[in-house]
């Protein structure tokens, strides 16, 4: 019942998402805080069939049984969240759920990567995380990669095995961010395609 009436809620405020005019500063602060209601309930289900199911009805879309969380997870923001992002000021979206942040350093209660995005515009303009230097938990989580993509039938990849020793003879913690630079040309002359930034043309 609790999980129902958290899905309602989602549905209730999908709803109102597609309503706001974002032109004015209210506008925007409200639906800031309607997105981080949003995150907080989808978060909460943490059960990945319970997840797919309810993600699925709100897609509008067949639960096949090869789905992955973490894909419909980033359908759902791109579809729904991302398109709305960062019009009358530049948006960030931080704290993504453990799942969807694998190479980041993990919050202390282990729900959270240490991750953000940049948005303008309804476009992702830049990408950063503080790194995950712990090499047992990376290691793990690589293993779970190659897992999934073999189940999935996907080109096999081999193991980063100089990535994983650099990690084990004690990496510094370190962090960066990945700057769109194309993106951000785009968006500043107007442009409406990316192919419209580079200089070379294949």
């Amino acid at each position: 019942i609790e999980i129902k009436n958290e899905i309602k809620e989602i549905q209730r405020k999908i709803t109102e998402f597609n309503k706001i005019e974002k032109k004015s500063i209210n506008d925007i602060e409200n639906y800031n805080k309607q997105t981080e209601a949003l995150h907080n309930l989808i978060v909460k289900l943490r059960n990945e069939e319970k997840f797919k199911k309810e993600i699925c009805a709100i897609l509008k879309i067949e639960n096949k049984h090869f789905f992955k969380k973490e894909d419909l997870f980033f359908k759902f923001l791109l579809d729904y969240i991302e398109p709305k992002l960062g019009f009358d000021y530049p948006t960030i979206i931080y704290e993504y759920p453990s799942e969807m942040a694998r190479l980041s350093e993990l919050s202390e209660d282990r729900l959270y990567g240490k991750r953000f995005e940049l948005y303008l515009f309804g476009i992702e303009i830049a990408n950063g995380y503080q790194e995950l230097t712990d090499y047992k938990m990376q290691k793990n989580n690589f293993l779970q990669t190659l897992r999934n993509r073999k189940n999935q039938a996907k080109v096999r990849l081999n193991m980063p095995k100089r990535f994983l020793k650099s990690l084990k003879y004690a990496l510094p913690p370190c962090s960066g961010v990945a700057l769109g630079l194309e993106r951000l040309f785009m968006i500043f002359e107007n442009l409406e395609n990316l192919n419209q930034t580079s200089l070379f043309h294949f």
